[in-house]
């Protein structure tokens, strides 16, 4: 069953329906009881007891034999009627019930049978204590009538305690055990235990626990993914930037020996410089960028327009190296983004591009529509990614075999693109080369230019 309500609903049914069947089932027992105990009297030695009485000691022995009777037999039930049509136990007796008795006494005196209710009939007389209508009824035994009956009432109460409560205890483990798992493994979790997860048992029910505990095993798995990239970027950091302060340290003990050309060395501390201020910018962007509060300005931008902007700017520094850059866009492409981001994002992969693309090689970038959404390609011919390296090109500090960089350019590409609702991929281009490609929704266009473009309407008859 996959959900909680459900268990709840089909245990309520199940513990009404065991309620209802042992109440069935004792009423049922008690009724068949007292029809036993019916079937086994006699009327002949009951109706001699019932003589025996009046004639020894009139109406009192009458009495008592009928008080000594009914308090013996559970069922039936036997009235004893005066003239004047009175119960000597001071029962309630019916004048149909009267009638009948009288026609039962007559049918059996005839000779004939009698089954119907009451079920037996004597008249018992003395002359001096006067005569008296014995019926033998089993009326009671009805199962509806042992509701009446105070002990049978207390076992139906006590067992309809009894199987409620176990019904509620099961539905109760059913959902306190799992709360407990999870409680377990909220605390080891929060004690710093990173590989805290619920049990099996519990991840594989179908209903919302299961839910619950899966959601806490993916949280747990990010949140030790989370600390272990953070671990992991520090280290990285850490040997970023010890490698440019080492190189300077040595430049400037070069620049003190004698013999050394210090105008060089001050030139190498200040590559060094520019390099560790370009890794703390990257750095600080990216931090922004995963910033959970930072919402980008989203508004219609025409890519075709930013994307020509930024390789004018690439152009200046492919030429001094004989490298060409093609562009070719199909005109405007409008698409609902943050500018300046974007810009960054793709200038980060056109300079690797352009880093990795041999002298006198060619670098294209190519942007279509179709479908809402646009696609821009960026292709170079340089040496490609191994295959297995390439989903982890995007990650913080990663660098791809005999690559170059700081490993943070592309992170901020991706961090981007998910900013934007967009996505980046990268794949090998057969033969050699990489090939990256941004996709954006278009902007949705204006109200009154989706009026220009709608196709006309058929002219009314």
């Amino acid at each position: 069953m996959r959900s909680l309500f459900v268990r709840i609903i089909i245990s309520y049914w199940l513990a009404t329906g065991l309620v209802v069947a042992t109440a069935v089932a004792t009423t049922s027992w008690v009724a068949w009881q007292r029809l036993r105990a019916f079937d086994q009297l006699d009327p002949v030695t009951l109706s001699d007891g019932a003589s025996a009485a009046l004639a020894q000691n009139g109406r009192p022995g009458l009495l008592a034999w009928a008080q000594s009777v009914n308090s013996s037999i559970a069922s039936p039930n036997i009235y004893v009627v005066d003239t004047n049509g009175k119960d000597l136990l001071g029962r309630t007796v019916t004048s149909t019930l009267i009638l009948r008795g009288e026609m039962a006494v007559e049918t059996l005196r005839a000779g004939k049978s009698w089954t119907r209710w009451p079920r037996y009939a004597a008249v018992i007389s003395d002359p001096t204590a006067g005569s008296y209508l014995l019926m033998v009824t089993a009326s009671s035994s009805a199962p509806s009538s042992a509701l009446g009956d105070l002990r049978v009432l207390s076992i139906l109460v006590l067992s309809a305690f009894g199987m409620v409560g176990l019904v509620c205890w099961a539905v109760a483990r059913t959902i306190s055990t799992p709360v407990e798992s999870l409680q377990s493994s909220v605390r080891a979790l929060a004690n710093g235990d990173l590989n805290a997860r619920v049990s099996p048992a519990v991840t594989m029910r179908r209903d919302e626990l299961g839910a619950l505990a899966r959601d806490f095993d993916l949280m747990a798995e990010r949140l030790r993914g989370m600390l272990a990239s953070k671990e992991t970027l520090m280290r990285d950091l850490s040997h970023e930037l010890r490698s440019p302060l080492a190189r300077m340290r040595v430049a400037l003990g070069l620049a003190r020996a004698n013999g050394s050309t210090i105008e060089t060395q001050f030139a190498r501390v200040e590559r060094e410089a520019e390099r560790m201020d370009g890794l703390v910018g990257q750095l600080l962007r990216l931090s922004r960028l995963m910033n959970s509060e930072l919402r980008p300005v989203l508004a219609p931008t025409d890519l075709s327009e930013l994307v020509t902007e930024t390789v004018d700017d690439a152009r200046l520094e492919a030429s001094g190296t004989g490298k060409v850059i093609e562009w070719h866009y199909p005109g405007p492409v409008t698409v609902l983004a943050d500018a300046e981001m974007m810009r960054h994002a793709i200038e980060n992969v056109l300079r690797n591009a352009l880093r990795f693309t041999p002298e006198g090689g060619i670098i294209t970038l190519m942007l279509s529509s179709a479908g809402g959404v646009a696609s821009l390609l960026v292709q170079d011919q340089g040496p490609g990614i191994p295959e297995h390296e390439i989903p982890r090109i995007f990650q913080p500090f990663y660098r791809a075999q005999n690559s170059e960089g700081t490993g943070v350019g592309l992170a901020i590409t991706e961090r981007v693109m998910v900013l934007n609702s967009g996505t980046v991929a990268a794949r090998n281009i057969p033969g050699s080369g990489l090939e990256v490609e941004f996709r954006l929704g278009l902007a949705p266009l204006p109200p009154f230019t989706r009026s220009l473009v709608a196709p006309p309407r058929e002219p009314s008859p």
